[in-house]
This record gives C-alpha cells, sequence and structure tokens, in this order.
C-alpha cells in the first residue's frame, strides 16, 4: 500500500511541474526564438495581408497570456497543437517518430552498461594495474570526445574508408521495403515478418549511430561503477568477509557489486533520459528519423507547437524514468523506505 501511495504521489507531482514547463517552454519560443511560424505555412512571395490573416487564424496576435491559456485548454484535452510546418497533429508525429529514437537509445544503452559496469567493476577491483588505467583512459576519452566528432570518424573509417558499414541514410537500405508495423522497431518488425535481408540491413544501418550514443554514455557509467565499487569495498562488512575466508569472486559479486549498483542506477537514468530526450547530433548526421532530427527541425523552422510537444514529451520520459529508478532502488536494497 506504501508503494502505490507512493507512486500516486509522484504521479500527481507531475501536474505542476508540467504546468511550469509547459510555462516557461511557451515564453521562450516566443521571445528567444527568432523566426515566423507563418513562413512555414505562406510561400515566399505571399502578401503582408495574408500574413496578418493567418497570424489572426492561429491566435498569434493575441497577447502571450491568452495565447498560453488557449494552449493550455486544449492540453487538458489531449491536443498538442498542430505543427505549423507540416500541418499535422503533433502527438501523431511525436508518436511516428518515437520508435525510431527508442530503438537507437535502448540498444545504445544496453551496450553501454555491458561495457561500462564490468569495466568499472574491473577497475575497481585491479586499482592501479593496466585495467584501471585503461578504464580511466576510455572513461575521459567518452566524456571529453564530442559526439559528432566521433560519428565522423566512424563513417569516415567504417563506410568510406572500409567499406563495412552502409551509408548514413537512415534505419534500412531505402532499396529494401520496410516491414509491417507492429513494435516500431525494425530488427523486431523485420524478423516477425521473416525478412532477413532487411533484418540484417536494419542492424548494419543501426551499428554506428548505436556504437558514437554507447561510447559517451559508457563513460558515465564507468566512472560511477568503479567510485561505487572502491567505496563498498573499503567498508567494514566487506572487511569482515574477507577476515572470514569468504571467496574473492562471492565478495565481489555477491555482496559488493550489489550495493555499488546504486548510484549506477542512478546515473544509467540520466544517461537514458538524455538519450531519450533526443540524439539530435547523432540522429541528424546519420539521417536517423528520430525525435532528436524532429526537434532540430522544429527548432529551425520556429516551429512553436512541436517544440513544446516535444519539450513535454522529454520532461514525461525523465519523470518516469526516475520514478522506475526509485523502485530499483527498493529492489537492490530492501532497507529503502518509501
Amino acid at each position: 500500500m506504501n508503494l502505490f501511495i507512493y507512486i500516486l504521489k509522484r504521479l500527481l507531482l507531475l501536474i505542476p511541474l508540467l504546468f511550469g514547463v509547459t510555462l516557461v517552454v511557451f515564453i521562450l519560443t516566443r521571445v528567444v526564438i527568432a523566426g515566423n511560424p507563418i513562413d512555414q505555412i505562406v510561400p515566399p512571395m505571399a502578401s503582408q495581408e495574408l500574413r496578418d490573416q493567418l497570424a489572426q487564424r492561429y491566435g498569434l496576435t493575441d497577447p502571450i497570456l491568452v495565447q498560453y491559456g488557449k494552449y493550455m485548454l486544449n492540453l487538458l484535452r489531449g491536443d498538442l497543437g498542430v505543427s505549423f510546418r507540416s500541418g499535422l497533429p503533433v502527438s501523431k508525429e511525436i508518436i511516428k517518430f518515437f520508435p525510431a529514437t527508442f530503438e537507437l537509445t535502448t540498444y545504445a544503452m544496453l551496450l553501454a552498461l555491458l561495457v561500462g559496469i564490468p569495466l568499472g567493476v574491473a577497475s575497481a577491483v585491479w586499482r592501479d594495474t593496466w585495467i584501471d588505467h585503461l578504464s580511466r583512459f576510455l572513461s575521459v576519452s567518452g566524456i571529453s570526445m564530442p559526439v559528432f566528432w566521433l560519428s565522423l570518424l566512424l563513417i569516415y573509417f567504417f563506410f568510406f574508408k572500409l567499406h563495412l558499414a552502409p551509408a548514413p541514410l537512415g534505419r534500412m537500405n531505402p532499396r529494401i521495403s520496410t516491414p509491417d508495423f507492429v513494435t516500431g522497431w525494425l530488427t523486431i518488425d523485420t524478423l516477425l515478418a521473416g525478412n532477413l535481408r532487411a533484418f540484417r540491413s536494419a542492424v548494419a544501418n543501426l551499428t554506428l549511430p548505436t556504437i558514437a550514443l554507447a561510447y559517451g554514455a559508457m563513460a558515465p557509467i564507468a566512472r560511477m561503477a568503479r567510485s561505487g565499487m572502491v567505496d563498498v569495498l573499503s567498508t567494514d562488512y566487506i572487511r569482515t568477509a574477507r577476515a572470514q575466508g569468504l571467496k574473492r569472486s562471492t565478495i565481489i559479486f555477491k555482496y559488493a557489486l550489489k550495493n555499488a549498483l546504486l548510484p549506477v542506477v542512478t546515473m544509467t537514468a540520466i544517461v537514458y533520459g538524455f538519450l531519450l530526450g533526443g540524439s539530435v547530433l547523432v540522429e541528424n548526421i546519420f539521417a536517423w528519423p528520430g525525435l532528436g532530427r524532429y526537434a532540430y527541425d522544429a527548432i529551425a523552422s520556429t516551429d512553436y507547437t512541436a517544440i513544446q510537444g516535444f519539450v513535454l514529451y522529454a520532461t514525461t520520459m525523465y519523470i518516469v524514468l526516475f520514478l522506475i529508478t526509485d523502485l530499483l532502488y527498493k529492489f537492490l536494497n530492501p532497507r529503502i523506505e518509501f
């Protein structure tokens, strides 16, 4: 019952948080971002009279607080507005582009965890050895190397020089027919359709952007895993376990690792939320049709409604991820009380 009340409270806190986010974003899009969204609707040679009529029709001539009030009334009905650039509902566009971002970032996050956690644990267990030095080098380079530069290097060597990767032209070879939509993940939908040629193409196009994202995500996870393991290995109960003659592997994996994973879980939620919020540079470089590219196009075209819808989506993703993180804390450490 306590768990249910805790989840309910967190969900109720979502209401004032989203209200504050919508207010800030609504004002910033109209004050900071230069440009006029009407330019996305009319041709370049359209008369000023037509522009004024459209601006009045879309409510852009109203005071900003009046515009915000109308936006919130529509939002309460589940209406995120219509994109000035495409003329389609923003909610449908987010649903359309979300699977591509979700697939890419999830695979990148899994790869980062599979590499980062063992690397951090090994670095803590064999401190000041070549393993520790290698781990710290990879962590520092992963944090300091710009993701766009790593993406360009991967394309240059594996596509242009070695011809081992396909051209960065999206999720799949355009000459191969896309399978019917089931999950939105091409790696799964192609298998469900029994199209192995399309599956190989989807995996090949997914490889380089996944590596580019995973390398940057792996670095903070490895550093956090190392820091957590170093702290846990120096505690009294670990020294007691060593004094009792327990095996080193038992001490590390049964007693130390579980407690050391708590900060790693938090870092994972932060990094995963950042990736789900839209990996703008990677998606643009690889022509990946995801939400990061969608947000970039919305900002470039001064598409107010699309920007507001994207920020609401990103905020919701962060809140959901941190709620799941709190629940994982309880699983990893039963002493934690909600």
